[in-house]
């Protein structure tokens, strides 16, 4: 998925929950799963024409961080 697939998956995500359509399971869960997907909404930020605001470690270590190992 690129970058710009993420973010627009996210984004859809997010009005999802704003529309109070969205069921987390296990709803232990939710503020870890809220994290990352708050994390990709964004992804494909630039901080200059042809470079992304984070590198691809990046953002595998964030999502390490927000996830945890599954």
């Amino acid at each position: 998925m690129s970058r710009e697939q993420a973010d627009r998956w996210a984004y859809s995500v997010v009005q999802n929950e704003e529309a109070g359509a969205l069921a987390y399971l296990p709803s232990s869960d939710k503020q870890r799963i809220w994290s990352g997907v708050m994390y990709l909404h964004g992804l494909d930020a630039m901080k200059s024409p042809g470079e992304y605001l984070h590198t691809d470690e990046d953002i595998r270590a964030a999502m390490k961080a927000k996830l945890g190992e599954l």
